[in-house]
């Protein structure tokens, strides 16, 4: 019979059921509703230690955005704000 855990990520509760695995082996469905939210916990788990983020688990760690990627993104919207700012201006100075 399958018991009911609570994801540590989304705090879903979802259906487990204890599957023989070696010790100290990662199991995804002991912490978490999907894969995808495994793979996070995991991450943090590991950064929490101190250790380096896998390899196979670094699609999932959004920490590690380029801060590049962030800037192109700001300076995107500085530029419709900017011409946003300059469609004012004509309207002001049609009356």
């Amino acid at each position: 019979m399958a018991a009911k855990r609570i994801c540590k990520i989304c705090g879903k509760e979802y259906e487990y059921c204890h599957t023989e695995r070696p010790t100290g082996m990662f199991y995804w469905k002991d912490v978490a509703c999907c894969p995808e939210h495994g793979a996070k916990y995991f991450i943090e788990v590991a950064k929490s230690r101190g250790q380096a983020v896998p390899k196979e688990f670094a699609e999932f760690d959004t920490d590690s955005e380029s801060e590049d990627d962030d800037d192109l993104f700001d300076d995107d919207l500085d530029d419709e704000e900017d011409e946003d700012d300059d469609e004012i201006d004509d309207d002001d100075t049609a009356d």
